[in-house]
């Protein structure tokens, strides 16, 4: 039982899921590099190399932190791709926040859980994960409208 006035952990420290998939926060950048990479490496990069352009290493000796987030084929992959060029790392901040939320989310939509308890359990207000939901439908969705398109 868990001690009155203690969370648990927040969004930002949830992982990301292996299953994430692309939805409607994902930038034009990060669908090329899912192309490449996978969803789960793209969110992976994205989550930490976010907002920054970033050299890309020629040759796969060189890509130690690479290789260290998203293994060594994946990193081959990326680096035949993008090897010796900057490229700029989005920072999308919502695309990691609702990849990390898509658990919980699952089971609101599986009527497992309330949005009161999935609310509680991401620390979000219920209000935003219920606009979140009825925007992405019942099933998570490509096809989301982004509450401010403008911004991605």
């Amino acid at each position: 039982m868990r001690r009155r006035g203690t969370l648990g952990p927040t969004i930002e420290d949830m992982p990301i899921p292996r299953d994430a998939q692309p939805d409607c926060y994902w930038t034009g950048n990060m669908l090329d590099m899912e192309a490449v990479v996978g969803a789960y490496a793209t969110l992976l990069i994205v989550d930490a190399y976010g907002g920054d352009e970033i050299e890309i290493p020629r040759h796969l000796q060189h890509a130690g932190d690479l290789i260290d987030l998203v293994g060594t084929q994946t990193a081959k992959a990326f680096i035949d791709v993008y090897g010796g060029s900057a490229l700029y790392i989005p920072l999308a901040r919502e695309a990691i926040k609702w990849a990390k939320a898509e658990p919980v989310l699952r089971q609101v939509r599986a009527a497992e859980i309330s949005i009161t308890e999935a609310s509680r359990r991401l620390r979000m207000k219920r209000a935003s994960l219920s606009e979140y939901l009825a925007r992405n439908g019942k099933r998570h969705s490509r096809r989301c409208t982004p509450k401010n398109p403008t911004l991605l």
